[in-house]
């Protein structure tokens, strides 16, 4: 009950507009070509910049972030990425099929900066532990390698789309 009632109230509306933006990730829409981009690039520079601060050189924290890094990679590339993602040149804007994934991770993304928030607060000791360190360095391992992955997958379809067996395509209908 503590953890509830000692959560600086600006965490609730945040949640509340990050569940209704995942909510909406599920129907599809049509993006504007900097917004596609936008949220993947941030959250990745983020992952990246709270990994640097955590790994600190570690062979061990190192090797936790690569092993998240690359099975995040694999799954994600394998499963979660959609393939009938599609640009179209005439709009400037993607084609994104509704999917629960970006929820998901959203709410993840919340849960774990919670966690941390909540462990900070109440036992800041175990941020300095091993196995705190190991867990959220694969973690973030995990959540780099997801927004870098959909960054290079925009970046394909784009390509794909710009070469000339697709000429006119476009999603707007």
């Amino acid at each position: 009950m503590d953890l509830i009632t000692k959560t600086p109230i600006w965490v609730y509306p945040l949640f509340i507009g990050l569940f209704f933006l995942g909510m909406q990730q599920r129907k599809d829409r049509n993006v504007p070509i900097a917004m596609a981009f936008l949220f993947p690039v941030l959250m990745f520079l983020y992952s990246a910049y709270e990994s640097t601060n955590l790994i600190q050189l570690r062979l061990q924290s190192i090797t936790l972030w690569t092993v998240g890094f690359a099975v995040a990679w694999f799954v994600n590339d394998r499963f979660f990425l959609s393939k009938e993602i599609s640009y179209s040149k005439i709009t400037g804007k993607f084609f994104i099929p509704g999917s629960i994934i970006p929820f998901i991770l959203i709410m993840a993304i919340f849960t774990s900066k919670y966690i941390q928030g909540a462990i900070q607060a109440l036992y800041p000791d175990t941020l300095k532990t091993t196995a705190y360190i190991s867990a959220y360095t694969l973690l973030n391992g995990v959540f780099c390698s997801v927004f870098l992955s959909r960054i290079l997958h925009y970046l394909k379809t784009i390509r794909r789309y710009m070469s000339e067996e697709f000429d006119i395509v476009d999603n707007e209908a």
